[in-house]
């Protein structure tokens, strides 16, 4: 009976911190991937809550007994994990975009696949570039941090408010620039290789009208590519590394300013 009493007062918080930790599962890095069944999410979503429901629930919010209170009070919780892992995801599009820009020089521009983790098809080396992004994610421990921030996200930010609705679109706006930056620069290289091939493609063209430049140049790009990238890969790797860290870092000071609207 106890037990039973026990569970009927605290299951109200305790679902206010599972939709929290929900949030990240729709839509991150990892846990939010369609190659997972919703059944292993849902489980692992209910396990991680039970974990640290016991130490969080003196931080949630007053439960005022009204029904549609507690629907909103839902939906924040929600939107909080949402906010998580939709920042992750955005910084994580950065190195598939990064393969969308310098694909067609490398000749591969027809060959489109569809990316087991987003179910989206994509080219072929922007698919290599975001598998290898996602196993820097997690030898980072990005899924744990994004636990983590979302452990950490009750000391700051009990709440959802709509005043600190500016602050969610003004970083959502500062994140989606920082990811075409830095597909930019992890596409330079490699842009700048080809560009250099292509230039002395045409070069050869004039000096030796008589060469069949296009299908000699289409065997010597994607060779050439393909070793550029190769080489470039380490450097992808360190990136990948402090964006990652990075990311997690604004997502705290973003929670740190809502918490004082």
């Amino acid at each position: 009976m106890d037990c039973y009493e026990l569970f009927a007062t605290q299951f109200q918080g305790f679902l206010l911190v599972f939709a929290r930790i929900s949030g990240i599962f729709v839509v991150s890095p990892f846990f939010g991937s369609l190659s997972i069944p919703m059944r292993i999410k849902a489980g692992l979503a209910l396990f991680i809550a039970l974990l640290i429901f016991p130490v969080v629930k003196h931080t949630l919010p007053h439960l005022s007994g009204t029904l549609g209170e507690y629907y909103l009070l839902v939906i924040s919780e929600v939107l909080i994990g949402i906010i998580i892992g939709f920042l992750c995801t955005i910084i994580m599009s950065a190195f598939q975009v990064s393969g969308e820009f310098y694909s067609v020089q490398m000749g591969f521009g027809f060959v489109n696949t569809v990316d087991p983790l987003s179910q989206v098809e994509q080219p072929i080396i922007g698919q290599f570039i975001g598998l290898f992004a996602m196993l820097i994610f997690l030898i980072v421990g990005g899924h744990h941090l994004m636990i983590t921030t979302v452990f950490n996200s009750y000391e700051t930010v009990p709440i959802f408010s709509l005043k600190a609705s500016n602050l969610v679109f003004d970083k959502t706006v500062a994140v989606f620039c920082g990811m075409f930056l830095t597909a930019l620069k992890i596409a330079m290289p490699i842009m700048g290789v080809l560009f250099l091939v292509s230039l002395s493609l045409g070069l050869i063209a004039k000096v030796a009208p008589m060469m069949n430049i296009m299908a000699l140049g289409w065997a010597i790009t994607i060779v050439i590519g393909v070793i550029t990238l190769i080489l470039v890969i380490p450097l992808i790797g360190k990136v990948a590394q402090n964006v990652f860290i990075h990311v997690f870092s604004d997502i705290d000071e973003l929670f740190y300013y809502m918490g004082r609207v």
